[in-house]
């Protein structure tokens, strides 16, 4: 199956126009028909992790007029001889609680689900951050939560029903967590105020307050996370690699002269500056954060990969894991970086690693016919995908 894309949830602005003049800037609606969005989620996704996943608070929860219902009022304490306790959904007592106005969330759905994870996958490759997804059900008009901002961007991707949304101006660019507690409320009214119904897709860039509740019928969302890069993980970066340099490792003249002092700080000042002045720093950070990224593990099991059978299973799918994964060329071929790892491929192994890294749910036999193109023999591809699989890089389905 082909999984959406960023193109599909911000149709029908052009990517290229929604990463410069939107993504990050400002907010905006994509409206769209009520089977958008069919066979991504819905309310049978729901239905099905509520009976098979054993979620814990918070990351399952129910919260009515800007407060958390307790765990225990919907839930039980199962402790069972020989396990660790654990609580237990009470369906009487959950659906009572959403009788009188709670909303359900249930956060990582996509832990849960392949369908929402093949999307939140498809755009950790294209915006290259780090991308979740949580389920968000609400009956009554009452909001979940207060007035509030979201420290990472959203897509709040409406999947049945309607939602009413207010959206307030930030009053703070690029807050923090931490922030949180500076700024209680917005500066003013809202700037817009709208019904989101199925196949909608609202886009917020972190920072931005808003209100959103139901509207008095059964309404389901998903909320698309998008924690991007910032400066603060650049000078992280910057801090780790400096530790390599003894003039950074070595302690602070406290108990120096004043000329020592300012000698210090002259060579520290210089070390910064010759760091900072790389042209391809940035590049070089990008590279680093997209190689060190990590994915959520998928299995093939019963087999365990003792040997290469790739080839007997041409019509299952690649699906790739190492979403951020980047090819980067070599004087004697390329290097496939991925979940902080590297492998080293001859040149002619290019066709067959493009293929896997186009999220398009590609089979093994496609993956052939491309390395075919290029006098890339099946048995070459197939050892390129074993690489692969053994590595967690790619999983077949």
């Amino acid at each position: 199956m082909t999984s959406l894309r960023l193109a599909d949830l911000v149709f029908p602005q052009p990517v290229d126009e929604f990463r410069r003049n939107t993504y990050g800037k400002t907010w905006a609606l994509y409206e769209g028909d009520e089977s958008r969005f069919h066979g991504v989620a819905g309310w049978e996704t729901l239905n099905a992790i509520l009976a098979s996943v054993r979620f814990e608070t918070p990351r399952f929860r129910l919260a009515r007029g800007g407060e958390l219902i307790p765990v225990e009022t919907y839930t039980e304490l199962i402790d069972r001889r020989g396990g660790p306790p654990y609580r237990r959904i009470v369906a009487g007592r959950l659906l009572e609680e959403l009788r009188k106005g709670a909303s359900l969330t249930v956060d990582r759905a996509d832990h849960a689900d392949d369908a929402v994870r093949r999307l939140t996958a498809a755009l950790e490759a294209e915006l290259r951050a780090e991308v979740f997804a949580n389920i968000f059900a609400s009956w009554l008009p009452i909001p979940a939560f207060n007035v509030h901002w979201d420290d990472q961007d959203v897509f709040a991707v409406q999947l049945s029903g309607r939602k009413h949304w207010r959206i307030f101006g930030p009053t703070r660019q690029w807050p923090l967590v931490r922030d949180s507690a500076e700024n209680q409320r917005p500066a003013g009214p809202p700037v817009a105020e709208f019904d989101v119904t199925a196949g909608d897709v609202l886009y917020l860039p972190h920072g931005w307050w808003h209100s959103v509740s139901a509207v008095g019928e059964p309404s389901l969302h998903l909320t698309i996370g998008v924690i991007p890069d910032s400066g603060i993980d650049f000078m992280r970066w910057l801090v780790d690699r400096a530790t390599a340099n003894e003039l950074i490792r070595q302690r602070l003249p406290r108990f120096a002269g004043e000329d020592e002092r300012r000698a210090y700080l002259a060579a520290v000042r210089d070390y910064w500056n010759q760091a900072l002045t790389s042209t391809d720093v940035l590049e070089q950070f990008f590279t680093y954060a997209d190689g060190t990224s990590h994915s959520l593990p998928r299995f093939d099991l019963p087999d365990i990969l003792s040997s290469n059978t790739v080839l007997d299973r041409k019509k299952a799918r690649v699906l790739l894991l190492a979403t951020r994964a980047t090819v980067d060329r070599t004087g004697d071929g390329f290097v496939l970086t991925g979940l902080g790892r590297r492998w080293s491929f001859p040149p002619v192994a290019k066709p067959v690693i493009d293929a896997v890294l186009s999220h398009d749910g590609v089979t093994v036999g496609e993956v052939v016919d491309s390395g075919a193109k290029s006098d890339v023999s099946e048995e070459q591809v197939a050892e390129i995908l074993f690489t692969l699989l053994r590595a967690g890089v790619i999983v077949l389905r």
